[in-house]
């Protein structure tokens, strides 16, 4: 089986998480992504959410922390392009189940 051209049987495949490290700047996500390239990693990994179905809205504090480093759909859009542009994989947990149908059709090889 294969996995960002990558033979899952032989192959090290190794996978930036960059998580919420882009703290919600799709620019700061694109600059990491061009510079993890130089490392020789094969693909990334974003997590996808709506705040407002991740946490309770009981915590206000929280869930504008939360809303802060959340990625727009159009934002996925753009780095999944960037990074396949770059030869990299993109993928993506979905933290809140209204993100399963884009980054099932945006992520994979």
């Amino acid at each position: 089986m294969e996995l960002f051209n990558k033979n899952t049987e032989n192959d090290l495949i190794i996978i930036a998480e960059i998580g919420v490290n882009h703290e919600g700047s799709c620019q700061v996500a694109k600059d990491m992504i061009t510079e993890l390239k130089k490392c020789g990693i094969d693909a990334i990994k974003l997590q996808s959410y709506t705040p407002e179905k991740f946490v309770s809205s009981s915590n206000k504090e929280r869930l504008n922390r939360i809303k802060k480093f959340a990625l727009t759909e159009k934002e996925h859009v753009i780095l999944s392009d960037h990074t396949r542009n770059l030869g990299l994989g993109f993928c993506s947990t979905p933290l809140s189940e209204d993100w399963v149908n884009l980054i099932s059709q945006i992520a994979g090889d």
